[in-house]
């Protein structure tokens, strides 16, 4: 009798959370919504101001309202990541086999800027497919390959090298560059939203980027983990379950087993 009230207390217990979690999320993206409008026009009405008067403000005031418009861009950069945070709770997309040979060189494509301005090299091995939302694959790929550029050492130019190493029925794929590296007592510590162990005058950047990954690679009962030592470089590591599916029947199941 005690194990089922325990076990009903339990389950009373995991939908209190998972409603509160819901709630929260659902209050993360009004909130952030609500405060674009605002923030739109700080940045509207400066950019006027600046254009207008350059060439009459002195040298304080014109300083002054450069550190507004920079200070304004971050806001609207924290805001534009905590939308992309609590949307991925309410994005409803089927789970489909993915080519990450076709999808990693599209993203690759995407940072062709970053990647042409840091004089980048990009190597790919032969990558497997995983069982996943197409969208939050290309994100999470897109967070830690921008990443890798960013945070890059001066005067080298960054090596970036995926590739998979299939182990334990899982699907491994690992990102590694030859950065600037972090402290491993911050390994975990890396994935919580806003953690950032550089301030954002060396790097820009709102220390969203990977608590995104986090919660993309959870929803697809996967794990990522992070090696480095400072000056090293890093590892990012992503594991994924190997799915092998034969008919129709299957995929329909498994897409409901994975979604609930």
């Amino acid at each position: 009798e005690k194990i089922r009230l325990l076990n009903e207390q339990l389950l009373s217990n995991n939908i209190q959370l998972k409603t509160s979690i819901e709630e929260l999320d659902r209050f993360a993206y009004v909130a952030s919504h609500d405060l674009q409008e605002p923030l739109r026009k700080i940045l509207v009405f400066s950019d006027k101001l600046q254009t207008k008067y350059r060439d009459t403000l002195d040298g304080e005031v014109a300083q002054s309202m450069d550190k507004i418009a920079k200070a304004s861009g971050r806001m609207q950069t924290l805001i534009n990541d905590l939308l992309k945070f609590s949307r991925q709770t309410h994005i409803n997309e089927d789970f489909v086999a993915i080519s990450l040979d076709h999808l990693v060189p599209d993203v690759i494509a995407d940072l062709e800027v970053e990647i042409e301005k840091s004089l980048a090299q990009i190597q790919q091995d032969k990558l497997p497919e995983v069982w996943g939302i197409p969208s939050q694959i290309r994100q999470l790929f897109q967070n830690l390959l921008s990443n890798a550029i960013k945070f890059r050492k001066k005067d080298v130019n960054p090596v970036i090298r995926i590739y998979s190493e299939p182990r334990n029925g899982l699907e491994r794929i690992i990102i590694q560059d030859n950065g600037i590296g972090f402290d491993v007592q911050y390994a975990e510590e890396i994935f919580m939203v806003f953690k950032r162990l550089h301030s954002y005058h060396e790097f820009e950047g709102s220390g969203v980027g990977l608590s995104i990954c986090k919660k993309i690679i959870d929803k697809h009962n996967g794990s990522i983990r992070a090696e480095s030592k400072i000056g090293e470089g890093s590892r990012f590591i992503l594991e994924f379950p190997i799915v092998k599916l034969k008919t129709h029947s299957e995929l329909e199941a498994k897409t409901k087993k994975i979604n609930v």
